[in-house]
């Protein structure tokens, strides 16, 4: 079954059984934390290491990854400057490892953090020693500014202090997690999204959703921690992945019925065939800039009733319904009634037509229900499926320039009642006005040198065909359907169209111009 049968008989059920919500679309703030400070030690024999925490804390290694190490009193070291953090899954932490050594006199080691505690940041302390957490407490003083510290703290101190002759600390190592937190943002929900890592660079790619967030934020990065999506910079989301465009799925395909919004992430690049093919309760959605490629289906069947295209945008997946089984991004949207191309696109441009037009050839690959058409020559075609589906279209001015008309152009737009086709139109693909079932007649210019197949199949309500075309055109197959009435041709080719091939099936109900 062609993807064009299929999608047919899959909108019909669409349109039967939608029911339209408004919805509102959430936003998504990473929330971070600038946090300033300095090591200072008094100590012999004691190594001190400032490390990134490995649950994935953006840092400057230059800054953190620093040994001290001391034989005699040292002073004031800083360590680090203007330290920025971001939020993981909203917890971060940094973590100070300490390595004590051949202590024989009371020795004692200070941390001081001061400046910049900036957003919803809460600070936690936690000491471990091998691994696990120190319980001792008689032999480590912790200043009780350091528990629970708040946004507006902006210094405590921690220090270790090792009683004289106390040789039980001798080799061992310590390490002090400060782990940061922000209460007022929940950790990122992470059900249900597949995401692909093996790209280059760092780039991920979106394969599967399958939970049931009516209003979704895909986001921008993560990291894998024992096995588990959280929030973090290790990936960053770049794509969204190819449907099947022989069976229809999508990556939301599982979410299909619950889907109502979705914020796309800045970070993406590509949007795949078929991706939110089906979602058809999706009424909002944002391409952001960014996005260079829009795939075939990509938003077929889904309720969006207005899109931009960013300047970003230069590859839009046109239709070839009949031959290449592929289908414009906005193909078989319904409610489609208003287009935006962002000024600057180097490829396509809308000029306030509601549709998109692809500049250097001419061609207006995607319309919508608001469709106006440009008269001043920048459109010279329509091409393949661009309107396929518009239900909102009731009427459309043709401009003389416009001398081709792809296949399935006018597919499925059963709300359009009247259509002036230009002068110097040539050609009516196959199946280009299939399904307009409100369309009650159709005047064809007299260039018109061939009808395709279908061309008026479906067309229940047309009864009244006029050609002005002297020359009978090459009629394909079930381009006339039978509820036509009366066909009026040229007074001197009557006798000519009731002996054409095609056109002979209907000499009963040709008869001149009046």
């Amino acid at each position: 079954m062609s993807l064009r049968v299929k999608l047919v008989s899959a909108i019909a059920a669409f349109m039967m059984v939608l029911g339209i919500f408004i919805v509102a679309v959430l936003a998504a703030n990473n929330a971070s934390v600038n946090l300033g400070g300095s090591l200072s030690f008094d100590a012999k024999d004691v190594v001190a290491r400032v490390t990134g925490s490995a649950t994935g804390a953006q840092v400057n290694p230059q800054n953190l990854d620093v040994t001290y190490s001391s034989r005699d009193t040292v002073g004031d070291e800083t360590v680090w400057e203007d330290l920025n953090l971001n939020f993981i899954d909203h917890k971060t932490a940094i973590v100070f490892s300490f390595t004590v050594e051949n202590l024989s006199t009371e020795r004692s080691l200070t941390l001081i953090f001061t400046d910049n505690l900036e957003a919803n940041a809460n600070i936690e302390k936690e000491v471990l020693r091998d691994g696990t957490a120190y319980t001792s407490g008689a032999q480590i003083e912790l200043d009780p500014m350091a528990e629970g510290i708040t946004t507006n703290q902006t210094s405590f101190t921690v220090e270790f202090r090792v009683a004289d002759g106390d040789t039980s600390f001798s080799g061992v190592s310590f390490d002090y997690v400060l782990n940061l937190y922000d209460e007022s943002a929940a950790p990122f929900d992470f059900t249900g999204f597949t995401m692909d890592t093996s790209g280059q660079n760092g780039e991920a790619t979106l394969t599967s959703y399958t939970g049931t967030e009516a209003n979704l934020v895909i986001p921008s990065t993560f990291s894998i921690v024992d096995g588990e999506y959280v929030n973090g910079n290790d990936y960053t989301v770049t794509a969204i992945a190819d449907g099947d465009m022989q069976t229809g799925e999508g990556v939301f395909s599982p979410a299909a019925q619950t889907l109502q919004s979705v914020v796309l992430p800045d970070t993406l690049k590509t949007i795949g065939d078929c991706a939110f093919v089906g979602c058809q309760l999706l009424t909002s959605v944002t391409i952001p800039e960014g996005v260079t490629s829009i795939g075939s289906a990509a938003f077929t069947m889904t309720s969006i009733s207005e899109i931009t295209i960013p300047a970003s945008v230069t590859d839009i997946a046109k239709s070839d319904m009949l031959a290449g089984e592929s289908l414009s991004p906005f193909g078989g949207c319904p409610f489609l009634m208003e287009i935006t191309v962002a000024e600057g696109n180097p490829v396509y441009h809308s000029s306030g037509s509601n549709a998109i037009i692809e500049t250097a050839t001419k061609t207006l690959i995607q319309g919508s229900g608001g469709t106006i058409i440009p008269d001043d020559g920048s459109v010279t075609s329509i091409g393949d499926g661009a309107f396929y589906y518009c239900v909102g279209l009731t009427s459309i001015d043709i401009p003389d320039s416009v001398t081709s008309i792809g296949s399935c152009a006018f597919d499925g737009c059963s709300g359009l009642t009247t259509v002036d086709l230009p002068d110097n139109l040539t050609s009516i693909g196959d199946s280009v006005f299939e399904g307009c079932s409100s369309l009650t007649s159709v005047d064809i210019p007299d260039g018109v040198t061939s009808i395709g197949i279908y061309a008026f199949y479906g067309c229940s309500s047309l009864t009244t065909i006029t050609t002005n075309a002297t020359t009978p055109p090459s009629l394909g197959g079930g381009a006339i359907p039978s509820n036509v009435k009366n066909i009026y041709v040229p007074a001197d080719s009557v006798g000519d169209y009731k002996a054409a091939s095609g056109w002979s099936e209907f000499e009963n109900i040709i008869s001149a111009i009046a």
